[in-house]
C-alpha cells in the first residue's frame, strides 16, 4: 500500500485541464488575474477598516498623584506617543511662551516700582 504524502485535492482542482486551447488558456490566465486583484482590493479594504477602527478607538487615562509628580509630563509623552501632530500643534504654542517667559512680567514689575519710586523721590 503506497500512499502519496504529497497529495493535495486543491491543487488538483485548480490544475488547468489538460485539453486546454491556447486561447482557453488566455481566457483562464485573464481571470485567474482579475480574481488576484479583487482579492487584494479586499484585503486592502480589511486593511484599512482596521486601521481606521484602530484610530478611532478612544482611551481615556486618569492620572492620579501628587503636585509636581509627573503628570504633565506623562500626559505630555502618552500624547508624543500616539498623537504626534496633536503634540506638534501645541508646541507651537510653547514657542510662544519660551519668547516671552512668565518669569520676565515680575522683572519688568520690578522695574517699573523702582522707576515710580525713583520719579517719586525726584519730584519731592
Amino acid at each position: 500500500m503506497t500512499r502519496q504524502v504529497d497529495y493535495d485535492p486543491l491543487a488538483k482542482a485548480l490544475r488547468p485541464p489538460v485539453d486546454e486551447s491556447e486561447e482557453e488558456k488566455i481566457i483562464r490566465l485573464e481571470k485567474e488575474e482579475a480574481a488576484r486583484r479583487i482579492s487584494q482590493e479586499i484585503d486592502d479594504t480589511i486593511r484599512h477598516e482596521r486601521q481606521l477602527r484602530k484610530k478611532k478607538s478612544v482611551v481615556r487615562v486618569l492620572l492620579l498623584g501628587q503636585s509636581e509628580s509627573g503628570k504633565s509630563t506623562t500626559l505630555k509623552q502618552f500624547q508624543r506617543l500616539y498623537t504626534p501632530t496633536a503634540f506638534r500643534e501645541e508646541r507651537q504654542l510653547w514657542r510662544a511662551m519660551h519668547t516671552n517667559p512668565p518669569s520676565s512680567a515680575p522683572e519688568r514689575i520690578v522695574r517699573m516700582m523702582e522707576t515710580r519710586s525713583s520719579l517719586r523721590t525726584s519730584s519731592s
